[in-house]
């Protein structure tokens, strides 16, 4: 459910003695990675990267809340195990979870798929009007492994996570596994659906606000936009051209820039039922129930098999 965090706290500049300070606080006790002589230091506790500036009286704590709780982050993260995490982590850092304000946050989901995602995932075209770009593979994958969607506040990803991690996680040998996340890089997109002046750490244990973070997931899936089969069932040869013209994503921009507004606007909503009669007419991907019944299992809730 939720993966990479970023977490800042306050406390007051050269008020108490640093070792003193570090010696309280069960997560500072492993090894000290590096400290300047401008009062920085940075620790390294259970995956997670540690920040602390003495003379600004500020620290940060960043990295998979999901690794720091199981070690890897591959499988399920329920809602019982992020706030066991939280009051884990808010524990070893001995602050209180309200004190550690969020800044930046992922939430997503393994999907564990009956075939190679691969081609789900070179089908994708768009999210919100947003085209999903590749990203650039390993060396020794045969092509693009991670696809995005950029937007101003936050980022969506899907990509094959069984492919990245199979050689250094024995429980991905002989399995597929398909991520899907939603990355806030600015916390004000999540801030307004929430209701929330700020988010904490404290909130991330709330089953109000996971309950929360599994609809903004579900509905930013259902706004990924794939080139699937069409079927063309009792529609015309102008609707057909249409239907197939909308996968077309250089097509579309062109007709967007060389035509009127409201030819424009006219053309887009008889696509858009053209898309959804022939959605309508064929099977749902597999993946489909496999993505609602993940989001049922991190809210432990029992579901039939897929």
């Amino acid at each position: 459910m939720i993966d990479e965090v970023y977490l800042y706290f306050t406390f007051s500049p050269g008020s108490t003695c640093v070792d003193q300070w570090v010696h309280e606080r069960p997560a500072f006790q492993e090894a000290l990675i590096r400290r300047t002589e401008m009062g920085e230091s940075q620790y390294r506790y259970r995956g997670l990267q540690i920040d602390l500036w003495w003379q600004q009286g500020r620290g940060r704590v960043k990295g998979s809340l999901h690794s720091f709780a199981q070690g890897h982050n591959c499988g399920l993260f329920t809602f019982t195990e992020v706030k066991a995490a939280c009051e884990q982590l808010a524990n070893d850092l001995a602050l209180p979870a309200e004190s550690l304000q969020v800044y930046k946050i992922e939430i997503g989901v393994n999907l564990r798929v009956p075939s190679s995602p691969g081609p789900f995932l070179e089908s994708l075209l768009t999210h919100k009007h947003k085209r999903f770009w590749p990203k650039e593979p390993p060396d020794d994958a045969p092509g693009p492994l991670l696809f995005y969607a950029k937007h101003a506040d936050y980022k969506i990803k899907l990509y094959d996570k069984a492919a990245y991690h199979r050689k250094v996680i024995p429980i991905l040998k002989n399995s597929e596994l398909l991520r899907f996340e939603v990355r806030f890089h600015r916390i004000r997109a999540l801030l307004r659906p929430l209701k929330l002046a700020l988010l904490t750490l404290a909130d991330l244990a709330d089953p109000e606000v996971l309950l929360h973070f599994c609809n903004i997931l579900a509905s930013h899936w259902k706004l990924c936009k794939r080139r699937e089969p069409k079927d063309f069932t009792g529609l015309t040869s102008r609707q057909c051209d249409l239907l197939v013209a909308g996968d077309d994503l250089d097509l579309t921009d062109y007709l967007r820039k060389s035509k009127s507004v409201g030819w424009n606007a006219k053309r887009l909503c008889e696509l858009k039922k053209l898309q959804t009669g022939s959605q309508s007419r064929r099977p749902p991907h597999p993946f489909e129930a496999v993505f609602q019944q993940t989001l049922l299992l991190i809210q432990e809730i029992d579901v039939m098999p897929c």
